[in-house]
């Protein structure tokens, strides 16, 4: 009795752990190209509230609020090229992982 249940342990284990070790190779292809879509999905919102903030600058400057108008317009052209350089790495993380599943 006691070595039918060891028997039938050990191959429940055996399984999960083949099954485990399956699931984990696979996992890191997508999660990487997860990753990669949400920063650049992140990336396009910077770049457009920078481009918000800009105009509100401009716009800010234009009515004779030029202190406001210009700290909005750096801003903005911080969350720009912030925004940016997101969207460079996100582009270059996804080259990675494609050059990664041609391997």
């Amino acid at each position: 009795m006691k070595i039918r249940k060891s028997l039938a342990a050990m191959a429940l284990g055996s399984a999960l752990v083949i099954g485990t070790a399956g699931f984990a190779a696979a996992a890191p292809a997508d999660a990487s190209q997860r990753g990669a879509e949400r920063q650049e999905q992140i990336a396009r919102a910077e770049i457009r509230r920078g481009e918000l903030l800009e105009q509100e600058g401009h716009r800010l400057e234009s009515r004779g609020d030029w202190r406001r108008g210009q700290r909005l317009e750096r801003q903005g052209e911080n969350l720009e090229r912030h925004g940016r350089q997101l969207l460079r790495q996100a582009e270059l993380r996804e080259h990675k992982g494609l050059e990664r599943s041609w391997r």
